[in-house]
């Protein structure tokens, strides 16, 4: 399941909270700066993915703070082993990614 879609304009910038985002495909998500070629520097930049799981763990092992924007990451899932997902084609939505 998805939990949170965010996006960042530009480098450093605050990560957005979105309910919906348009996938471009070969480009990533509509209005974060890696849909821009330029700030692009290979297909692993288009769309990442981490797991809420990873990030509520950390925080209970480390007692630091890290909300689901601070990993800097666009999809955040809960109940999703990701790593499986590596070299694999899967969808999220409607969108086909493939895990590298």
């Amino acid at each position: 399941m998805v939990t949170h879609l965010l996006i960042a304009t530009a480098r450093g910038a605050p990560m957005t909270s979105l309910h919906s985002v348009q996938a471009l495909a070969g480009q990533g998500l509509s209005g974060d700066r890696y849909a821009n070629p330029a700030h692009r520097r290979s297909p692993d930049y288009q769309v990442t993915l981490i797991e809420l799981e990873n990030i509520e763990s950390f925080v209970v092992t480390t007692g630091l703070v890290l909300t689901p924007e601070m990993p800097r990451r666009n999809v955040i899932t809960r109940g999703v082993n990701l790593n499986r997902l590596v070299g694999k084609c899967f969808t999220v939505g409607p969108v086909t990614l493939e895990g590298l």
